[in-house]
């Protein structure tokens, strides 16, 4: 969200979206560069696997071809890992900032696994249409912390896709007075891929509601619009996430 303050410490990797970037790697006394690169690439490939499983999932859940997105992953796809540290926070901190402000992840879907409490999700008020005002019914909720388990959140190229079918989910961290660690996998898809609204989702009743644009070009644009500062969530419209509905 445009003009807040997070707090969050984050190291990324990636196997495509950065390969033509000289890479930067922490200095640690204890491992080399080489043993966090191969140990973050087994990590990539394993969560590929799961990755996989649950495209088929989404897919015949949604009552498509099982391969209708695991066609678009395979081959280099943009994904990125990210590990992220939540230093503790005094009690003046926790009323001036937060961990990371609201917005919706601007890949397919993210999987996301966290030592402690302070993610927190924007629940939709039961058969209320999108968008719409907070405190008509939408409130936030605390996500579980499940060891050894990962929560999937939807994100800006599921919405597309299912031309607002499946809506990308507003989540935020909050600041807590333990430190916490999060390791995160948001799964994109191969940079060609077109995204648009699939023919599933569209008839003469509910017409294409987002613009044609590559999975490439939807990550340039969100990267360069957050470098210049402009928000990922639309506040006080916690239905509408502003990467999701950008016009191509």
């Amino acid at each position: 969200e445009a003009g807040t303050k997070s707090s969050v410490r984050a190291f990324d990797y990636s196997r495509a979206q950065f390969a033509m970037e000289k890479p930067v790697w922490p200095d640690l006394e204890s491992i080399s560069a080489v043993e966090i690169e191969k140990l973050l690439d087994e990590l990539y490939g394993k969560q590929d696997q799961l990755a996989e499983v649950l495209m088929v999932a989404f897919a015949e859940c949604l009552e498509l071809p099982s391969d209708t997105f695991l066609r678009h992953f395979h081959g280099g796809d943009l994904g990125t890992i990210r590990l992220l540290n939540y230093p503790g926070s005094s009690s003046k901190e926790l009323e001036s900032s937060l961990g990371i402000s609201p917005h919706t992840d601007f890949e397919f879907f993210t999987l996301m696994s966290s030592t402690g409490p302070g993610l927190q999700f924007l629940l939709h008020p039961p058969g209320k249409d999108m968008p719409g005002k907070l405190g008509l019914g939408w409130k936030w909720v605390e996500a579980p912390v499940v060891p050894d388990r990962f929560i999937v959140i939807a994100g800006d190229i599921f919405e597309r896709f299912t031309n607002g079918a499946v809506r990308a989910v507003p989540h935020r961290v909050l600041q807590t007075p333990n430190p916490r660690s999060s390791i995160i996998r948001f799964n994109a898809l191969r940079p060609e891929t077109l995204i648009a609204p699939l023919g599933a989702f569209v008839s003469p009743e509910i017409p294409p509601r987002y613009t044609p644009v590559t999975m490439e070009q939807h990550i340039k644009t969100t990267m360069r619009n957050l470098k210049k500062g402009k928000g990922a969530w639309a506040s006080g419209y916690p239905g509408h996430s502003l990467t999701a509905n950008y016009e191509y």
